[in-house]
């Protein structure tokens, strides 16, 4: 094993982690990591000269973009007429078909990014206080109060809440789950992972659960109910600045930044009831 570790030199160290063999390999989170490991090989002996880690790092692409698709039409169809919808066996069985069907964050969180394509954790860190009304209209107030956080600040905004959420009986569930202000609204979604996110669980179960039915796809995730309501959007006529207001896309005009703070929650309203998906019935 010396020997052949002693091969690699600084001057090749490049070409050895840019060959074939290694074109898959992820960036690491930790770049330190290297050094270390190369501080460690020098000190054992089993590596000559400086550190060639110092000042090295991996490009931003190590290989191509996988392309993100969208949630449509017979894919949707199926993926809501699945058991976490239609009735599931048990609390720990959501995959398989029964009568049980249990309101919680499997069944809602879906059904949110389906109707206002929110990025995940925006939804996932909600509190009570979070869910207001205002001129006879329910809305979520995203922001990054307390422990919670936004990707920038144009994701700070008002969402209203999608009527369809309303006739399967969204509020009552807020209502009883999260009788305090500070209440989550999805209590078992706990800080995980290595950023602490409160919707890490729910993606391992997400892609879990996909599978099991039949429906995973290489680039079709939550975020792909995002890019579903930004094109739902545009489709209907809604302008620019009125899809980046409701999901909290920075835009690159000016208009969004000068009109934003007046921008009438009942014109956000409008503008989110033109989100339909006629290949989802789903009953309360």
């Amino acid at each position: 094993m010396r020997t052949a570790r002693s091969r690699i030199s600084g001057e090749n160290l490049f070409d050895f982690f840019m060959a074939p063999s290694s074109q898959e390999l992820e960036p690491p989170p930790i770049p330190g990591r290297f050094r270390s490991l190369f501080k460690h090989l020098i000190e054992r002996g089993e590596y000559e000269g400086a550190n060639p880690a110092h000042g090295f790092s991996f490009p931003e692409k190590m290989r191509p973009k996988m392309k993100r698709q969208q949630w449509d039409g017979e894919r949707l169809t199926r993926l809501f007429n699945s058991p976490v919808w239609t009735g599931c066996k048990s609390k720990s069985s959501r995959s398989k078909p029964g009568v049980l069907v249990i309101k919680d964050e499997k069944y809602w969180l879906p059904l949110l990014g389906l109707y206002h394509g929110n990025r995940l954790e925006e939804f996932a860190q909600l509190v009570r206080s979070d869910l207001r009304r205002e001129e006879e209209i329910w809305y979520f107030d995203i922001n990054d109060d307390g422990d919670k956080q936004v990707k920038n600040e144009q994701s700070k905004r008002r969402v209203p809440v999608h009527p369809q959420l309303l006739v399967l009986d969204f509020i009552e569930y807020i209502e009883d789950i999260a009788p305090s202000s500070s209440d989550p609204l999805f209590p078992q979604l706990k800080p995980g992972g290595a950023d602490g996110k409160r919707g890490h669980a729910f993606t391992k179960w997400w892609t879990r659960y996909r599978k099991e039915i039949g429906l995973y796809e290489p680039g079709l995730d939550y975020h792909s109910f995002r890019h579903g309501v930004t094109t739902k959007l545009f489709a209907s006529g809604v302008s620019e600045v009125f899809v980046d207001e409701l999901t909290g896309h920075e835009g690159k005009g000016t208009s969004r930044a000068v009109y934003t703070k007046e921008m009438p929650l009942r014109k956000l309203y409008e503008a989110i009831c033109r989100v339909e998906w006629p290949e989802v019935l789903i009953t309360p």
